[in-house]
């Protein structure tokens, strides 16, 4: 049964990334998106019973579902719904850490510093969610890298480098720049491995 789950997960998540990432909001798109993540939270509810792990991919898939459509209200719940989610598998990974590094401890303030710096004068009403949603992710990473797991530490790197991606699509790239003709691939690539990678490794761990 989890085998078959996880080859649909898969399946949907390349049909996301060959037939819908770079297409406008449509039904299929919001209804293939959000199924590719939630089957990872069906997966962990019946490999672990893990309320925390699956909460964390169920907000997941509830962002999927919000960014997959269009307006600011739909953005702000797609960005509460992932904070919260990060904040799940935050939980998780100071539960099972051990410390972080300082240098790894230092780059994630700076990175989440340019990002600030950046986003703060372009991202009008939204400014103040994204800047805590900044904070969250940071929170995370130093999380992450705490565990001294490979496997989770390179799914919040992923995870953290896809709302990179995503920040400068949405606030910062101009809509003629030819780099959105590669984003949306990098930006999910890069999202629903972490999510599956966050999967894999928590479930190691248990």
């Amino acid at each position: 049964m989890v085998h078959g789950i996880s080859l649909t997960a898969l399946g949907c998540a390349i049909l996301f990334t060959l037939g819908f990432c770079y297409r406008p909001p449509s039904l299929a798109k919001s209804i293939i998106k959000t199924t590719s993540t939630l089957l990872l939270a069906l997966i962990s509810w019946y490999l672990a019973g893990q309320w925390a792990l699956t909460s964390a991919l169920l907000f997941g898939a509830l962002g999927d579902l919000m960014l997959s459509r269009t307006g600011d209200r739909a953005f702000l719940i797609g960005l509460v719904s992932f904070a919260l989610a990060h904040l799940f598998y935050a939980g998780l990974m100071f539960l099972i850490g051990t410390g972080t590094s300082f240098t790894a401890w230092i780059l994630l303030v700076i990175f989440g510093a340019v990002m600030a710096r950046l986003l703060f004068p372009n991202t009008g009403e939204l400014r103040w969610p994204v800047m805590g949603y900044i904070a969250i992710i940071v929170v995370m990473g130093i999380a992450a890298f705490g565990t001294g797991d490979p496997i989770i530490t390179l799914a919040a790197v992923l995870f953290i480098g896809s709302d990179a991606v995503l920040s400068a699509e949405l606030f910062l790239l101009p809509a003629t720049a030819t780099a959105r003709k590669v984003t949306p691939f990098v930006i999910w690539t890069l999202y629903w491995g972490a999510q599956a990678l966050f999967l894999y490794g928590f479930l190691a761990v248990s």
